[in-house]
């Protein structure tokens, strides 16, 4: 009984740490990202481009179903809302290599970075704990937006108005 209690509040307290809306996030976490223009750059995951506001982040498996059902979603959203913010899948797959082959299959649909987090430096700093998860930081830090689960209409809508 003890160990089911002390379980239960350890799982508590891990809830406890996970980014919300209205948080800072964790800035200067220096990651590799594969650019639509074919190059890599190493810099901070929070980067945006120029003149935007917002970063949008997409945490993701390769091996999760509901990752995959959320990918159209989030890449349909990043193309309607391009010139609002800037859009980032972040893949956490601990291989690297699995990252990479991903990446070859589907870049041909997005134009926005796509982040290698195999090291889970992001992902720890962010307390994602189930994917997909998305977020979206303000250009001061501020989280104004999280999301666990596959996108509803409801949930794309949402996003549209934040990003308005």
């Amino acid at each position: 009984m003890k160990k089911i209690i002390l379980m239960s509040l350890v799982l508590c307290g891990l809830n406890s740490m996970a980014l919300e809306a209205g948080d800072l996030a964790q800035t200067g976490i220096s990651v590799n990202h594969l650019m639509a223009d074919g190059t890599e750059k190493t810099q901070d995951v929070l980067t945006t481009e120029k003149g935007q506001k917002y970063t949008v982040l997409e945490f993701f498996s390769t091996t999760c179903p509901a990752c995959m059902e959320n990918q159209p979603k989030f890449i349909s959203l990043s193309k309607e809302l391009s010139g609002k913010a800037t859009f980032k899948f972040v893949g956490l797959d601990r291989r690297e290599k699995q990252l990479r082959d991903f990446y070859q299959t589907i870049k041909s649909e997005f134009s926005f970075p796509y982040v290698l987090d195999n090291n889970r430096f992001v992902t720890k700093a962010f307390a994602v704990s189930a994917t997909p998860t998305s977020f979206i930081v303000d250009q001061n830090g501020k989280v104004i937006f999280k999301h666990e689960g596959t996108f509803d209409p409801a949930d794309m809508q949402t996003i549209r108005d934040l990003l308005k």
